[in-house]
Parts: C-alpha cells; structure tokens; sequence
C-alpha cells in the first residue's frame, strides 16, 4: 500500500495518522512529516509482524509512505488526520480503495497485492 503526499500538502504538514480497515480489522500508522526524511527508506520501530510506515521525501517535496501490511482484494478504508506546521487540523479525509492482485508467474504462484492513493490540499483519493 502506498500514500503519496504532494508536495503542497506536504509542504506544511506537520503529524499525519493513517488507519487503514479491511475485512473489520483496523490499523493505526502515525507519521512524523517533520522529521528529516532523506532520500532511502528509514524503517521506523516496530514489532515484529507489525505494520509499519516508511516515508520518503522526494527532490520535489512529496513524501511517499509505503505502508507495509497485508492486504488482500478486498475493499479497504483509508482515513488520513492530522496537523500543519501551525498545530491547525488538517480535517480527515477517507477513501475507500480496490487493492488487486497481479500474478507475474501465474495465478498459482501468487502475487503482490497493491493499492495507491494520493493526499493533497483537497483532501484524500484513490490512485
């Protein structure tokens, strides 16, 4: 799963938390949009098996989360909060996304499941 930020929003965001639910299970996923996030992944703590968040900020301002969980075709809800650098509420924004499946070696084999969406200044959307 991955959140593109562009880089107007990004630009004054300051905390963003993600909640991600499918199939009636929820997870909660906050991001430190101040924190220097170089070019390359940076892990962030966590459990083992535990979803996590890795941000990265691109030459042209945008940060790209790539939210490692499992996911399946099922629809998902993706819900965003957060604040700007001033400490006003950025509003909650939701999308629900259709994640699929690609089979490169056949159905058989499996595949990744993947769903992309994208938060600007008008809010959250899918793709």
């Amino acid at each position: 799963m991955t959140l593109h930020i562009t880089p107007e929003r990004s630009a004054t965001l300051a905390k963003l938390d993600i909640e991600l639910c499918q199939d009636g299970t929820c997870h909660g996923l906050p991001i430190d949009a101040t924190a220097p996030l170089t070019p390359g992944p940076v892990p962030l703590p966590t459990p083992p098996g535990a979803p996590r968040a890795v941000p990265l900020r691109a030459a042209d301002g945008s940060i790209d989360v790539r939210i490692e969980i499992s996911i399946n075709d099922d629809p998902l809800d993706l819900t965003t909060s957060g604040t700007n650098t001033s400490g006003w509420s950025i509003g909650t924004s939701h999308t629900k996304l259709s994640p699929t499946t690609t089979y490169p070696n056949g159905r058989g084999c499996g595949g990744p499941t993947t769903a992309v969406a994208t938060l600007d200044g008008r809010g959250l959307r899918a793709g």
